[in-house]
Protein backbone atom coordinates (compact mmCIF):
# COMPACT_ATOMS: atom_id res chain seq x y z
CA UNK A 1 0.00 0.00 0.00
CA UNK A 2 2.96 2.59 0.96
CA UNK A 3 4.39 2.03 -2.81
CA UNK A 4 1.01 2.54 -4.46
CA UNK A 5 0.43 5.64 -2.07
CA UNK A 6 4.11 7.09 -3.20
CA UNK A 7 3.84 6.44 -6.55
CA UNK A 8 0.36 7.78 -7.13
CA UNK A 9 1.61 10.94 -5.62
CA UNK A 10 5.22 11.20 -7.25
CA UNK A 11 3.05 10.47 -10.68
CA UNK A 12 0.40 13.51 -10.07
CA UNK A 13 3.65 15.68 -9.20
CA UNK A 14 5.08 14.46 -12.29
CA UNK A 15 1.71 15.73 -14.08
CA UNK A 16 1.19 18.57 -12.83
CA UNK A 17 4.80 20.20 -13.42
CA UNK A 18 4.29 19.04 -17.00
CA UNK A 19 0.76 20.84 -17.20
CA UNK A 20 1.82 24.05 -15.91
CA UNK A 21 5.23 23.99 -18.17
CA UNK A 22 2.73 23.75 -21.15
CA UNK A 23 1.27 26.73 -19.81
CA UNK A 24 4.25 28.65 -19.14
CA UNK A 25 5.39 27.60 -23.00
CA UNK A 26 2.14 28.69 -24.13
CA UNK A 27 2.20 32.23 -22.44
CA UNK A 28 6.20 32.39 -23.61
CA UNK A 29 5.37 31.29 -27.13
CA UNK A 30 2.10 33.80 -27.63
CA UNK A 31 2.11 36.11 -30.33
CA UNK A 32 -0.99 37.79 -29.30
CA UNK A 33 -0.32 41.57 -29.25
CA UNK A 34 -4.01 41.73 -27.26
CA UNK A 35 -2.51 40.59 -24.08
CA UNK A 36 0.44 42.98 -22.50
CA UNK A 37 3.75 41.74 -21.96
CA UNK A 38 3.31 42.76 -17.97
CA UNK A 39 0.25 40.24 -17.89
CA UNK A 40 1.54 37.50 -19.74
CA UNK A 41 4.83 38.14 -17.21
CA UNK A 42 2.21 38.00 -14.17
CA UNK A 43 0.74 34.58 -15.15
CA UNK A 44 4.16 32.81 -16.05
CA UNK A 45 5.65 33.64 -12.99
CA UNK A 46 2.14 32.46 -11.34
CA UNK A 47 2.97 29.15 -13.24
CA UNK A 48 6.09 28.66 -12.36
CA UNK A 49 5.49 29.00 -8.63
CA UNK A 50 3.26 26.01 -8.98
CA UNK A 51 5.75 24.40 -10.88
CA UNK A 52 8.25 24.78 -7.90
CA UNK A 53 5.53 23.83 -5.53
CA UNK A 54 5.35 20.49 -7.19
CA UNK A 55 9.17 19.84 -7.96
CA UNK A 56 10.11 20.17 -4.33
CA UNK A 57 6.92 17.72 -3.62
CA UNK A 58 8.32 15.25 -6.29
CA UNK A 59 11.95 15.63 -4.77
CA UNK A 60 10.84 15.06 -1.67
CA UNK A 61 8.83 12.19 -2.55
CA UNK A 62 11.95 10.39 -4.51
CA UNK A 63 14.74 11.51 -1.58
CA UNK A 64 12.73 10.42 1.38
CA UNK A 65 10.39 8.35 0.65
CA UNK A 66 11.66 5.79 -1.64
CA UNK A 67 9.77 3.18 -3.78
CA UNK A 68 10.94 -0.05 -1.72
CA UNK A 69 10.59 -3.85 -3.56
CA UNK A 70 8.28 -4.26 -5.51
CA UNK A 71 4.38 -2.37 -6.00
Amino acid sequence: MRNTIISEMSSSYAEQINNYKTTVEGYLNSSTEATSSFDIITETEKNLDLMVKYHYRLELMENYFPVTGSL
